[in-house]
């Protein structure tokens, strides 16, 4: 995202998903994107 479009994302460890936001044990990491959101429809 970054070098192709210039978005400025980054990955999160399912330690700092935890810590900052959800504490949920299926949680394995997530992409961060600070302007915006996504969802994954299947786990809706």
């Amino acid at each position: 995202m970054r070098d192709v479009f210039g978005y400025d994302t980054r990955i999160l460890t399912a330690n700092e998903v935890a810590g900052r936001y959800v504490d949920d044990r299926e949680s394995w990491g997530a992409m961060l994107e600070p302007d915006g959101i996504g969802v994954h429809p299947l786990k809706l």
